[in-house]
């Protein structure tokens, strides 16, 4: 009887023109946002050493010249003065392709910014010195790069790059909204039709979970098409590039590299539990409110009421799992940063989305248990 009411619960989602519609929807972003990505300014390789250049050549020019009479004052000259032709040099092998010896001069370049960290940067403006954690990212990527033997990825407007971009985009809010759209109304047809549903023998909370399971693969499958659509679309206008190249992220308190093709599993994957949490959220809301545009309201309220905990000082983890939603934003470290809790990485955050799932399904099973009760 549950395939059953499965199998009536599809036909209704398929003959419902509003899933259509967000469905194509999230289509057409896939594809349409990559005019935006390739009209924003998208930072390359040889732009950035062209202003780390220009940086430097800053630094040295304004070095106080009271400061390199010092032991430390002149050991920071010579090392400026280092990091400078490194980069000249970098510069010289990006033009040439000589992507090896770019690589070492960057682990080098990156050992005396660390360096002049320790001596405090006396006489450079803090502002004009690279933070310790950015010198770290880029220690991780160069150090994957070499120990992959892959070739650096100069030009940053290609496929495996807009995909990244593309779900960094869309992950969090967007997300949130079209998955809590989409299911704002899965009691609605129950509740308006109690005579036909009824005459399933099946439990509320089957009936629930086959209502999540369906529009769960439902928005699952629209996902994957359009990364996928949206990947071939931007491979046309540019290129493929290179998915093994790689992407950092945020995990066990410090950054480190992963290739692009696991930054998308681990970002889909994600979405995928979130779109569980969401469901149940929704159905939970629907219960309490049996209002569709109630549910969608009180839901965005939920989700931005994080935000409104921590102005106010107010930190405690149970609080902010509803940001665990925005996924893209733990992976980068963002999240954990305004936090200011280094634990708050992928796992944890995965942790702390099903733990919430668990919770909405006993809170719908509880809800639905006391009503049965007093009837």
């Amino acid at each position: 009887m549950f395939w059953k009411y499965t199998l009536f619960e599809t036909k209704l989602l398929i003959t419902n023109r509003k899933n259509w519609v967000l469905g194509l929807l999230l289509l057409l972003f896939f594809i349409v946002y990559f005019g935006h990505f390739s009209d924003s300014e998208q930072v390359s390789l040889k732009m950035q050493k062209d202003e780390e250049s220009y940086v430097i050549d800053s630094i040295l020019n304004q070095f106080p010249e009271s400061k390199q009479k010092t032991s430390e004052g002149e050991e920071i000259y010579q090392n400026l003065l280092e990091q400078s032709s490194l980069i000249n040099y970098q510069k010289f092998y990006l033009q040439k392709k000589q992507y090896d010896d770019y690589i070492a001069n960057g682990l080098k370049l990156n050992d005396l910014r660390l360096r002049v960290i320790e001596l405090e940067h006396q006489g450079i403006p803090e502002y004009l010195v690279k933070p310790k954690e950015e010198i770290m990212k880029e220690e991780a990527l160069l150090t994957y790069i070499r120990d992959n033997e892959l070739p650096l990825q100069s030009d940053p407007i290609v496929a495996n790059e807009f995909l990244i971009f593309a779900l960094q985009a869309i992950s969090g809010v967007i997300f949130f909204t079209f998955v809590l759209i989409m299911g704002s109304e899965l009691l609605v047809y129950e509740q308006r039709n109690r005579t036909v549903v009824n005459g399933f023998p099946i439990s509320f909370m089957n009936k629930m979970n086959s209502k999540a399971i369906i529009y769960f693969l439902f928005i699952c499958i629209v996902l994957v098409v359009s990364v996928v659509a949206g990947g071939w679309n931007a491979t046309n206008q540019s290129s493929l590039g290179d998915f093994s190249y790689p992407v950092l992220i945020f995990n066990n308190g410090s950054y480190e590299a992963i290739s692009t093709i696991q930054y998308l599993l681990y970002v889909i994957g994600a979405l995928a539990l979130t779109t569980l949490v969401i469901l149940y959220l929704a159905i939970l809301l629907t219960m309490i409110f049996p209002n569709a545009y109630t549910t969608i309201l009180i839901g965005l309220s939920l989700f931005f009421i994080s935000d409104l905990f921590l102005i106010l000082g107010m930190d405690a983890p149970i609080i902010h799992v509803m940001k665990f939603i925005d996924i893209t934003n733990v992976i980068s470290g963002d999240l954990s940063m305004s936090l200011h809790n280094p634990e708050v990485d992928y796992g944890y955050a995965i942790i702390g989305l099903l733990l919430m799932l668990i919770a909405l399904i006993t809170i719908i099973y509880t809800i639905n248990k006391v009503r049965y009760v007093r009837k």
